[in-house]
């Protein structure tokens, strides 16, 4: 009669052991996912690199650390997940419009007819053709990706994957307090 009920503690032992083994598995994987998606975005604290280019409209901008704050878009014509961000970009654009400070927007782009998409999501601000070279010079591994440097370049906002209203509004936190802010976009290779 004993081994019996010893057997079904047993039983009943081992399963909740794993039960708990499956939930912290899933919480590891969970940081793992977490840790590497953080590794390609800029870190908040690093530089960007100062940049003039020229944009689809033949005229020369500075990017990051133009004596002024900015929003860096990254993106690419044939990305999904960069086509469901586009309504949470025109929103940005438009809460930074609303700002007391300077604001003008700029982008870089490549992929399949950047001024078409440019045109069909609405954006306002100009686009730069993009190399290979520039995406590795600014470290672009995956996209969207969306940061804010302050005048001198310094990060002070960074998030890759879709963008959605909470990253609007941490990035909105994140940027208080600049004194000058310009909304960039530039678009990454296919990834």
């Amino acid at each position: 009669m004993r081994a019996p009920v010893l057997v079904s503690i047993a039983l009943l032992v081992a399963c909740a052991l794993v039960v708990v083994l499956g939930i912290q598995n899933r919480r590891l994987q969970t940081t793992l996912t977490d840790l590497q998606t953080a590794q390609l975005a800029p870190p908040v604290g690093a530089w960007w690199p100062a940049l003039e280019l020229q944009t689809l409209d033949g005229y020369t901008e500075t990017l990051g650390g133009a004596g002024r704050a900015q929003v860096i878009y990254v993106f690419d014509t044939g990305c999904p997940a960069c086509k469901a961000s586009v309504p949470v970009v025109r929103e940005i654009e438009t809460a930074l419009a609303q700002l007391p400070n300077a604001i003008s927007m700029v982008s870089i782009g490549s992929g399949d007819d950047i001024a078409a998409y440019r045109k069909d999501a609405g954006f306002g601000f100009p686009v730069f053709p993009q190399s290979a070279k520039l995406a590795s010079l600014l470290g672009v591994e995956q996209v969207p990706l969306l940061v804010a440097v302050d005048d001198d370049g310094r990060v002070v906002f960074s998030h890759v994957g879709q963008l959605d209203k909470d990253v609007v509004a941490s990035l909105m936190t994140d940027i208080r307090g600049l004194d000058a802010v310009s909304v960039g976009s530039i678009q990454g290779e296919g990834r």
